[in-house]
């Protein structure tokens, strides 16, 4: 078996620092004009969200406008492009700033989600914040490993990243279907991430 691409749920964590901010590239002594600063300002409030941040956002359509804007941060050609763009044509102008206001929008609903979920699983759980923070970031950075599109884990994810093995034979499952009927999985066999946590934290407890 190749081992070189399997991913595991350690490997997952230890790929960069998932509340990183994304940084702006600087400009130096470059005297930016009145449309540059506009666009650079709107960039910097999306500079300030993470990989944890981005995450979060269910809609994989509008999860990838991020990343995309979070990937022309570190290409300053591409950055140049759409500043230009955003400088030159009005209409592309007119819709930048409407497409800004959508993305925050979104972004504020998405953590305001994140912030619902947390506080469910640590006042279910009692655990920490950070703790459910690394453990939700690791649980989407799984998720969206295989499927850009994805909102939850499936089953067979569960056990291709050996949380099923782990369960049964660490956290006292009798096997692999009773670690399933705790989770409690909808119709399409996905396991959404409060009832992972909850039911990997009833059996420790017990």
């Amino acid at each position: 078996e190749d081992t070189a691409n399997v991913v595991t749920l350690d490997r997952v964590i230890e790929k960069g620092n998932l509340d990183e901010p994304y940084t702006l590239p600087p400009i130096g002594d470059r005297q930016l004009t009145k449309l540059e600063n506009e666009f650079r300002e709107m960039l910097l409030d999306f500079s300030q969200y993470t990989q944890s941040d981005i995450l979060a956002v269910r809609n994989p359509r509008m999860r990838v406008i991020f990343q995309g804007v979070a990937a022309s941060f570190g290409l300053p050609e591409v950055y140049r492009a759409f500043e230009v763009l955003f400088e030159d044509y009005a209409p592309l102008r007119v819709a930048g700033r409407l497409i800004y206001g959508k993305l925050k929008s979104v972004m504020v609903e998405a953590q305001l989600e994140r912030q619902k979920q947390v506080d469910n699983v640590a006042k279910m759980t009692g655990l920490s914040r950070e703790d459910i923070e690394v453990s939700r970031s690791a649980y989407f950075r799984l998720v969206v490993h295989e499927d850009d599109s994805a909102t939850e884990m499936t089953l067979q994810q569960i056990v291709d990243y050996g949380l099923a093995e782990m369960a049964v034979e660490v956290l006292g499952f009798e096997n692999f279907d009773e670690f399933v009927q705790s989770l409690n999985p909808c119709e399409k066999q996905k396991v959404a991430f409060e009832n992972l946590m909850l039911a990997l934290q009833s059996c420790s407890v017990d």
